[in-house]
């Protein structure tokens, strides 16, 4: 998938179309219920790992699909220099009850587009979450500059 000048178009149309509140939307395939990412952001989503039951697992869509943005490559980095088993794999709808966490940058209301599912994720989320979410905000602090 390539995100183009279109895209911008299309993605203004659906911000716009998004209820009052909502700041985000998940791009998602209606047949597969594959999760793909949001307008502007990627998706996480904590999963018990089926490698090792006693350790949870962090997927986000494969980088074929998806734009591989900056905040992608930092949670990727965090993942592996902290040891947290990390996999590019769809998040899925129909695995929902599976889910310990979900992660948006930042994390918001979200809506689905082609069904108007709504999720609201949990004011708690699961340490992984809550890690990944303090360490972004310290490489993102890290990596800017000082403009005036």
């Amino acid at each position: 998938m390539v995100k183009d000048s279109q895209w911008v178009r299309d993605r203004t149309v659906i911000e716009e179309s998004l209820p009052l509140g909502y700041r985000e939307a998940l791009l998602f395939d209606s047949q597969t219920q594959n999760i793909y990412e949001g307008l502007s952001s990627n998706f996480f989503v904590v999963l018990p790992n089926p490698d090792e039951q006693q350790r949870s697992m962090l997927i986000t869509a494969p980088l074929e699909h998806v734009l591989e943005g900056t905040t992608l490559k930092i949670i990727v980095k965090i993942c592996e220099r902290d040891k947290i088993d990390f996999r590019h794999e769809f998040p899925n709808i129909r695995d929902i009850q599976k889910w310990q966490g979900a992660l948006v940058q930042p994390i918001e209301l979200l809506r689905f587009r082609d069904n108007g599912l709504t999720i609201e994720l949990p004011k708690e989320n699961h340490p992984i979450i809550e890690h990944i979410s303090r360490e972004v905000k310290k490489e993102a602090l890290k990596r800017a500059h000082q403009i005036l």
